[in-house]
């Protein structure tokens, strides 16, 4: 035999692995075509409706299991029933189960649960454990339901209605035949025949009906995709049979018990304003007169804190700023996306004596206490524990002297502890009144995920807030994040149903809560006469800042050729920069001298400064189970193997 060459082999190798590759390729896309999936082939139910209104049921259940071994089936029956979500669950008397394999008795074992749109149910595990069975077998129930008669939609009348198919099914049904059967008050001239197919809640029918004889009316509708259910009803004058729907109707606690929460949480709403009120919230500012020049005796930090009663670290950015605009320090801000460099200029140590205490704190504690050069250090973690412990005793330091310079009666930092203990407290009670309300109402699992929905959507609201408020883009990006994992974590794994109940129940008087408390939260805090002159004083400028009377600044800047680099800490502190800084171009203003590099990146130093507070993100901390119709009805539930 002749020897190949090497390229020859691995030619040859080659092609053996390629033919190899596409058969496996070839066998992988065929396997599901061989492979027969399961589905249920015929789904007959016979719903026999006996004169006191109880119902008698036979299923017929010709089921599939294709290629795949298993033990038998299961068969989920709700054993409760609601006709609104006000109403309480209702028995429906289940009794006298039995099960057939091709007409002989097969062995099953039953198992209670609880399902967030079905409420209690009954499981019966179909099967011997120890065999398994592939192909086509036919499964035939038979069971007793006391409850048979629901409200109906029509005036005047009542209704027999009843799940044939479930919507709980994993599997397709070929086609679905339901059989009702009445009893002799009931006849055909009397009767109002509904049908419903599809999902949870529909009210589409695409199933067809025809009267047998004069008590006997069949349904029938093909291929029902996996949750698709089949409910049928029969309207009929109340009265006729033995049982009334109007004991399944919600009664006057029940409605109270389903609406409570709007009243309480206007009445909340309306006692945490006047008690906000005590504690400084919505008071009278008064007149406000347009202001132009900076406030006297102030430093930038002090007056952020009258201005929002808040002594915030989204003001460390501006209070540097101001040391520059008195000399203190340089800032540098190299070109692109390099972290600024402030620098001390050579100013007598005895000039220090004309800053308040907390501009000598900045100065000397915070940015030059181990040299001349401080260089903003963005996503490092040690850094801003470290400014963050330093921005804390600079804050403690402002509320102190809030109280010391008679600006504001009380520390308000202290102010609001206060309100929040009693808020809080207030606000705790109807939140376990809501949960247990939700409970009751809708199970305990719509009870959870409510809190659950509301803890991770308000986590990432508050995360968003903050950010915008701090103009911190990389905190807004992770509040966005959080917000849009969440609720696609959370819709992804509750059907519509549920999360629609969410926004329903009782526990949608949390967010409100909470987003009422954090506002007026944020406004605690009482002025002294002094501190509201000066708060009046605060707003009338930035009403000047915003309105830019460009005439009036001409003016001032003949005056003082520096105006514009004194106003412009405090378009940092107002948010109106950007508006500010634009004025250095439209007035021909020369960029003040101690801001080296563009003038119009300080957006970018902002944000640095900014931004070394906060670390990284990755280290910061009915219920009948039917196709079908709203009013409630029996049966239901769901068939799959096990």
């Amino acid at each position: 035999m002749r020897r190949l060459s090497n390229s020859q082999e691995k030619r040859r190798l080659h092609a053996i692995a390629l033919r190899i590759l596409s058969g496996f390729l070839i066998l992988m896309l065929g396997f599901p075509l061989l492979v027969r999936a399961e589905a249920i082939t015929t789904y007959h139910t016979t719903i026999t409706v006996r004169p006191d209104g109880s119902l008698h049921l036979k299923e017929v259940i010709d089921y599939d299991f294709g290629d795949h071994p298993r033990h038998g089936i299961f068969r989920d029956i709700p054993l409760t029933v609601k006709v609104s979500r006000y109403a309480p669950a209702a028995s429906v008397g289940l009794s006298n189960f039995t099960v057939a394999l091709e007409g002989k008795p097969v062995p099953f074992q039953r198992s209670t649960m609880r399902s967030a749109t079905d409420g209690e149910m009954v499981r019966y595990r179909i099967g011997d454990p120890a065999k398994t069975v592939t192909g086509r077998h036919t499964y035939t129930l038979s069971y007793d339901v006391e409850r048979g008669v629901y409200p109906s939609s029509l005036s005047g009348m009542e209704a027999i209605r009843w799940n044939a198919v479930g919507a709980g099914s994993n599997v397709p049904v070929r086609q679905a035949v339901a059989d009702l059967i009445l009893p002799p008050a009931l006849t055909r001239d009397a009767v109002r025949i509904g049908v419903y197919t599809g999902t949870y809640g529909s009210t589409d029918s695409r199933a067809d009906y025809r009267w047998i004889d004069g008590h006997h009316v069949r349904f029938e509708v093909d291929d029902l995709a996996p949750h698709e259910a089949l409910t049928v009803e029969a309207n009929y004058p109340e009265g006729l049979l033995g049982q009334r729907a109007d004991e399944l109707l919600p009664t006057a606690a029940d409605r109270l018990m389903g609406h409570w929460h709007w009243g309480a949480i206007v009445a909340f709403l309306l006692w945490l304003w006047k008690h906000a009120r005590g504690f400084g919230a919505k008071e009278g500012v008064g007149s406000v007169a347009p202001q132009y020049y900076p406030p006297r005796g102030l430093s930038l930090l002090q007056s952020g804190l009258i201005l929002d009663k808040f002594a915030d670290k989204k003001d460390f950015a501006a209070a540097i700023l101001e040391l520059g605009t008195q000399g203190y320090l340089e800032v540098h801000q190299p070109e692109g996306d390099v972290n600024p460099i402030i620098r001390r200029t050579d100013k007598p140590a005895a000039a220090d004596d004309a800053l308040t205490p907390d501009q000598r704190y900045l100065l000397n504690e915070i940015l030059f206490k181990n040299g001349d050069t401080y260089v903003v250090k963005t996503r490092d973690a040690s850094r801003a524990k470290a400014i963050n412990r330093q921005l804390d005793t600079l804050n403690e330091m402002l509320y102190t002297w809030s109280v010391a310079s008679g600006q504001m009666h009380a520390d308000p930092q202290k102010s609001r502890k206060r309100f929040l203990l009693t808020a809080g407290a207030v606000s705790a009670v109807l939140i376990v009144l809501a949960f247990v309300s939700t409970f009751k109402l809708f199970g305990w699992e719509v009870a959870f995920l409510s809190g659950m929905v509301t803890l991770f959507v308000g986590i990432g609201a508050s995360v968003l807030f903050a950010a915008v408020r701090s103009r911190s883009y990389s905190g807004i990006f992770f509040g966005l994040f959080w917000l849009i994992v969440s609720l696609m974590g959370f819709s992804g794994a509750l059907d519509g149903h549920i999360f629609a109940t969410l926004f329903q129940s009782p526990m949608i008087l949390l967010p409100i809560l909470i987003a009422g408390v954090y506002y007026f939260y944020r406004r605690i805090g009482i002025f002294a006469p002094k501190g509201l002159e000066t708060y009046r004083y605060l707003l009338g400028y930035r009403e000047f800042m915003k309105r830019v009377e460009r005439d009036r600044i001409r003016r001032f800047l003949k005056q003082d050729p520096n105006y514009l680099d004194k106003g412009l800490p405090y378009a940092v502190l107002f948010g109106l920069d950007t508006h500010w800084l634009a004025l250095y171009d439209e007035l021909s203003v020369a960029q003040p001298g101690w801001y080296y590099g563009d003038f119009h990146s300080m957006d970018h130093f902002n944000h640095a400064v900014q931004s070394e507070t906060a670390p990284p993100p990755s280290e910061s901390g009915g219920f009948s189970g039917g196709g079908s119709f709203s009013g409630g009805g029996g049966g239901g539930g769901g068939v799959g193997s096990w």
